[in-house]
């Protein structure tokens, strides 16, 4: 927040203003949250599914789970065929286990669209999930770390990738602990564990 002004006319209006508004969110400044995101609702600069996606963010950090969903499921609705938007609403329900069957036909039906470099680099992880979510876990845990190993080179440079690395170890210790590897377990979700506090990934702690 105190870092904001520094950033006006450095980032767009648009996603500083999300990531403020993400801010006030987390810190229980709900009201203020909203304000800040109302006004880009009709902005014809911001398409309608980038909105509902990042609106999603505010009610994940409040810990009000099913309205993040609800706005991945609006972002997928108003998408002009969006392959984020789909793997987005895919990957809500799988943290969340929720409709395990409705997440792979999302799966499914992002595979047959067009695809960045990332995004197909990121898809092992929404079926490692999957599989996680289905008790698979040897299944998942190939699945995770073929992504953990594949994105990992471009980390470095891009703090989505970091983020999606991190609760990758999360699920991995999930896993791990299903399967009775402990020492594995606690040695992923320690490297996690920051990330997850600082987010307030609460879900993914209570899984």
């Amino acid at each position: 927040i105190d870092s904001t002004p520094r950033l006006r006319g450095r980032v767009s209006g648009f996603d500083l203003d999300m990531r403020l508004a993400t801010a006030h969110a987390a810190m229980g400044r709900f009201d203020a949250a909203i304000a800040l995101c109302e006004r880009y609702l009709d902005d014809p600069e911001v398409p309608p599914s980038m909105y509902y996606g990042r609106l999603s963010e505010l009610y994940e950090v409040a810990q009000r789970y099913d309205e993040a969903i609800a706005c991945h499921r609006k972002a997928y609705e108003v998408s002009d065929d969006s392959t984020t938007a789909v793997l987005d609403l895919a990957m809500a329900l799988l943290r969340h286990n929720q409709d395990l069957d409705y997440a792979r036909k999302l799966i499914a039906e992002a595979e047959a669209m067009p695809m960045s470099d990332v995004l197909e680099l990121f898809l092992p992880s929404l079926k490692g999930l999957a599989a996680l979510n289905a008790n698979s876990h040897a299944e998942a845990l190939d699945l995770l770390t073929r992504t953990e190993e594949s994105l990992r080179p471009i980390a470095p440079g891009s703090a989505p990738i970091r983020n999606i690395l991190d609760n990758i170890q999360g699920f991995k210790a999930i896993a791990f602990a299903k399967t009775g590897r402990l020492d594995e377990a606690r040695k992923c979700f320690a490297a996690a564990r920051p990330r997850i506090d600082a987010l307030k990934n609460i879900a993914l702690l209570q899984r």
